[in-house]
């Protein structure tokens, strides 16, 4: 407890997806080493501003010994990032957090395949098939799901890996302790006791905020090997994670568009458009990464080359029908699966809005023209992760337009 408490105090001080507690790690080496450190020392790193600075001289551990009493009354977990068991793959990417609530067994996220189920929460039912379709199929060939456990789109692969009696793991935009969305208690439950985790950076009592779903999005790429993306329109929030595996250096695939003509497929139809590749059997998928996990993915490649119908069984022939079924009674509005909104389709003549210094700068930043993703973070100076973000927030307010080859418009 004696030095956990300092790491949970080092996570607070900064906002979630900020690189700074990785800085001052490397050079400091350990939180308590950052705890201890005056304001002179800390006032010379050319990274740590006033407002970072003044929160880094609170030094109080109060907050931090009461969530970890409450993490031991709820048998929650922390992992650091220094320990062995902290994932991999997250390690690398801009912002990674300083340490992890869980329940359940994150282990398997440094052991096995991990692929990123992404997509909308008003999901058609192509959409939710061919999601609990490939999610059972990779399950079954040894491959971790990683979702966000949202209604819609996350829930099937969710469902889909834990039909295949397969792991997945959850990462939420809130406290662990916070059910929400309330949909989706039981399948949490049913994740834990399948051997499968829920992950959170934020502590145990975080409240639903959705500035936390956005910087979520960062370690639903991080974790993953690859991420699929299976229905989205172009405002979907999913698209954060999309844009975060390709700034990561991951795979991105891509599942082709029930419809070409329909707004529900747009955001995915962008991203085949600039290259990712396009799924069209699971196969496409596992060919990827046969040489990492050989036996698991052949057994399951020379079972789909001796299935004349696999895309509607799994491994163990179990259809997916039932998961589908549960649905039956859910109508989906074709407005409500293109996710339009009529107030955010508003074009603005004025840029009155209350949105954030940060977006005004980043819409000054485009201009007139179609700049690329890189000549705006140069010209805003802003953190590739966090622009991000907040070009996100500017597609869904209506305010630009992401074009192909990474180039945004005003709209």
């Amino acid at each position: 407890m004696e030095e956990l408490k300092y790491w949970i105090w080092l996570s607070g001080v900064f906002s979630p997806g900020s690189d700074k507690p990785k800085l001052l790690l490397e050079h400091f080496k350990s939180p308590e080493r950052i705890y201890s450190a005056g304001t002179d020392e800390l006032s010379r790193l050319s990274f740590i501003g006033k407002r970072e600075l003044k929160r880094l001289e609170d030094k109080s551990l109060d907050d931090a010994v009461n969530i970890i009493k409450d993490c031991e009354k709820n048998k929650i977990k922390i992992v650091t990032y220094s320990q062995k068991l902290y994932p991999n793959k997250l390690k690398n990417i801009f912002g990674a957090p300083i340490l992890l609530y869980y329940f359940g067994d994150i282990s398997k996220l440094n052991e096995q395949v991990v692929i990123t189920i992404v997509g909308t929460r008003k999901a058609h039912e192509y959409g939710k098939t061919v999601t609990c379709n490939m999610a059972m199929q990779l399950s079954s060939a040894g491959v971790l799901i990683v979702s966000g456990c949202a209604v819609g789109i996350d829930t099937f692969a969710h469902k889909g890996a834990l039909m295949a009696n397969g792991n997945t793991v959850a990462v939420l935009g809130c406290g662990l302790l916070v059910d929400y969305p309330s949909e989706n208690h039981n399948l949490k439950l049913e994740i834990i006791k399948q051997g499968g985790a829920l992950i959170s950076e934020l502590p145990p009592r975080t409240a639903v905020n959705g500035r936390y779903f956005p910087v979520r999005n960062r370690i639903l790429a991080g974790l993953s090997d690859g991420v699929l993306v299976t229905e989205a329109p172009l405002r979907s929030g999913s698209l954060i994670t999309a844009e975060h595996a390709i700034e990561q250096g991951k795979d991105l695939f891509c599942i082709p568009p029930a419809d070409i003509y329909s707004s529900a497929y747009s955001g995915v139809k962008r991203y085949i458009r600039d290259g990712a590749v396009t799924v069209c059997d699971v196969e496409d998928i596992l060919r990827e990464y046969e040489h990492i996990k050989p036996h698991s993915i052949r057994q399951t490649l020379t079972l789909i080359n001796n299935s004349d119908n696999y895309s509607e069984r799994d491994i163990t022939k179990k259809r997916v029908e039932p998961c589908v079924v549960v649905y039956k009674d859910i109508q989906i509005k074709e407005d409500e699966i293109s996710g339009e909104n009529p107030e955010k389709e508003k074009r603005f003549k004025e840029f009155d809005l209350n949105l954030s210094d940060d977006c005004k700068r980043v819409y000054e930043a485009i201009g007139e023209a179609e700049p690329h993703i890189n000549d705006i973070c140069e010209r805003t100076g802003m953190p590739i992760s966090k622009l991000l973000a907040v070009l996100t927030e500017l597609e869904l307010a209506g305010m630009i337009i992401a074009m192909s080859g990474r180039r945004y418009k005003k709209a």
